[in-house]
């Protein structure tokens, strides 16, 4: 059998290729969005390793809503277009995202985490966005 992958350029997009049969279906802005907000929240400077946590936990609280938004979808919307009740769903389950994403994290690393320099004790504490901590390892010289 032959494995369709497709490219969708929305979420409607991604669901009637869904609908159509697709076995793999990615999102042209999905990543890169990803990428480009941990790219601005390091130029804030948020430590890298919170902010590889938080990308991490988005991946996963969206990878679980999606399924459901996907049902809801294809239960009660017609074609790309999204009713109340889709609506109302992506609303709840973006605060439930919004809620997942506050949490601490601190102290809680996973498997995948363990490789990463964690932030100085206090970090979030202090950071107040208009003094930011120079967190910053010192360049190393060359010899």
């Amino acid at each position: 059998k032959v494995k369709i992958i497709a490219r969708a350029f929305d979420r409607g997009h991604g669901y009637l290729l869904r609908q159509a049969g697709a076995d793999v279906i990615e999102s042209e802005t999905y990543h890169s969005a990803l990428e480009m907000g941990g790219h601005a929240m390091k130029a804030l400077g948020i430590h890298p390793f919170f902010v590889e946590q938080q990308k991490d936990t988005y991946k996963r609280v969206e990878a679980r809503k999606s399924e459901m938004l996907y049902q809801a979808w294809e239960d009660d919307s017609e074609g790309e277009r999204f009713d109340n009740n889709f609506r109302e769903l992506f609303i709840q389950l973006e605060e439930k995202m919004a809620e997942e994403m506050r949490k601490d994290r601190h102290d809680k690393l996973s498997r995948s985490e363990r490789g990463w320099t964690p932030p100085p004790k206090g970090y979030a504490e202090n950071f107040d966005g208009e003094n930011v901590q120079d967190i910053t390892p010192p360049k190393e010289e060359a010899i």
